[in-house]
This record gives C-alpha cells, sequence and structure tokens, in this order.
C-alpha cells in the first residue's frame, strides 16, 4: 500500500523488525516517485507506541528533530521540513556542502551543481556499525564506523536523486536521516 498524498510517512514502529525495513524499503522507492514526478519531498517519521508484548532491552526510534527553538510549532514545522532522523541512539547529522559552506541538510532540496559534497557526522555508534549512503533507495556506499566521526561522499550524478544515510547494527537498523533531495 502506498501512502499516497500523505506529507509524512511512519516506518518505523517500535523495535526495528521485518516489517519496518520493508516501509523503509518502500518509503524509498514512493519518495523517490513523488520527487521524480511532482518534486514533492515526503518525509520519514516514526512511532513509538507499542501494539503488544516486546523485550524489555528492546531499541525504539526516536524522532530527533532539528528546530530553532524547542517549542511545539518549532519541532512540528521541523518535521514537516524533514529536519529530523529517527533514532535508537546514534545521533546522526547530513549536510550539503559547498565550499565549506552548509547549503541544506537533511529534508532540503537543493541544485546538485550548487554542492560540492555531503558532510556526514554521527556520535554514539556501536563498535563495527555500518554506515550506508543510500542513493535513490540503493546502496551508493558503505563504511565500517567508529563511535563518532565524519565522513564525506560525492553527490548524486543521476538527478534528480535523493540520498539519505543509514546506521546498522549488524542487521538491525539504529538510525536513519530523512533524505536530501537532488534537482
Amino acid at each position: 500500500m502506498r501512502p499516497g498524498p500523505a506529507p509524512a510517512v511512519e516506518v518505523w514502529n517500535s523495535i526495528w523488525s521485518d516489517y519496518n525495513e520493508n516501509g523503509l524499503q518502500a518509503f524509498y522507492d514512493w519518495a523517490l516517485s513523488r520527487w521524480r514526478g511532482e518534486r514533492r519531498r515526503p518525509v520519514l517519521t516514526t512511532g513509538s507506541d507499542i501494539h503488544g508484548p516486546t523485550e524489555t532491552a528492546a531499541e525504539f526510534g526516536f524522532n530527533h528533530v532539528f528546530t530553532k527553538a524547542r517549542t511545539q510549532p518549532d519541532i512540528l514545522a521541523g518535521i514537516a521540513a524533514g529536519h529530523n532522523y529517527l533514532s535508537s541512539g546514534p545521533t546522526l547529522r547530513v549536510e550539503a556542502v559547498d565550499d565549506g559552506t552548509v547549503v541544506a541538510m537533511m529534508g532540503d532540496a537543493v541544485a546538485g551543481a550548487r554542492v560540492q559534497q555531503i558532510r556526514v557526522s554521527w556520535r554514539e555508534a556501536g563498535a563495527a556499525d555500518v554506515l550506508r549512503l543510500m542513493e535513490n533507495g540503493a546502496v551508493a556506499a558503505q563504511h565500517v564506523i567508529p563511535e563518532s566521526g565524519m565522513v564525506t561522499h560525492r553527490v548524486p550524478v543521476d538527478l534528480p536523486a535523493l540520498l539519505s544515510i543509514e546506521l546498522r547494527r549488524k542487521t538491525r537498523l539504529v538510525a536513519v536521516s530523512n533524505p536530501i533531495y537532488f534537482f
């Protein structure tokens, strides 16, 4: 099922599962279609409600929102803009950079010609976590990462495109960014 005209889609509910994995891939497919067809920028979100028994030590996903202020209107505006990432612990920042200046962050749309590179930084990752650069829903690059750090990547060549970052611990997702949308 596709979310239709919905501006935001919950892809992580409760603990990470195959159901969530399928939802994330469906989001990538749907978001790319909406971006290429209508220039709409769908947003990833997470829910923390539980519909049954679960492990007591389970790692739930939460929205982490970049805002100007910690007010309800600013938090909702940050989510609507896609200025959030989903995580069960690690922090994540994804930025499009031109000549050392940040020109876009997760959730934003930017001309590919304006951007020299994508800069990804993180903290509180686990030992041997894998950072995956997702271009149009497919793995474009991946790195085993330390607990904290920064890497840079090239800008997608085949435009329009969307680019997001996943952090994985073995096969389980522990963080995912909203895409940066390139035109």
